[in-house]
């Protein structure tokens, strides 16, 4: 889930691979400890943006979800490149 350690994580990252799995934004978490263990596209983006990341890629797509609409999502909050994870994509870095 979301956390601010992420930002640190991803601190000026060329390509930051982050899960974005929670399609409904969820503000709670169903599980009983009350942490969050996923993160929607808007959070990844969020996150990506404060570390200053140039790249987003966005995994972890659970069966339904609706991979345009994450991009979008993202998008509205972080401005770089934002790629969406699927079986056998390759990504250059530099």
């Amino acid at each position: 889930g979301p956390d601010p350690a992420l930002v640190e994580l991803g601190r000026d990252a060329d390509l930051y691979i982050m899960d974005s799995s929670d399609p409904q934004q969820q503000e709670t978490s169903p599980d009983p400890s009350g942490m969050r263990l996923l993160l929607s596209a808007r959070e990844a983006g969020l996150a990506a943006k404060a570390a200053g990341a140039r790249r987003l890629l966005l995994t972890h797509f659970l069966p339904g979800n609706d991979r345009q609409r994450s991009r979008k999502s993202a998008a509205e909050v972080f401005t770089g490149e934002i790629l969406l994870a699927s079986e056998g994509l390759q990504i250059p870095l530099p």
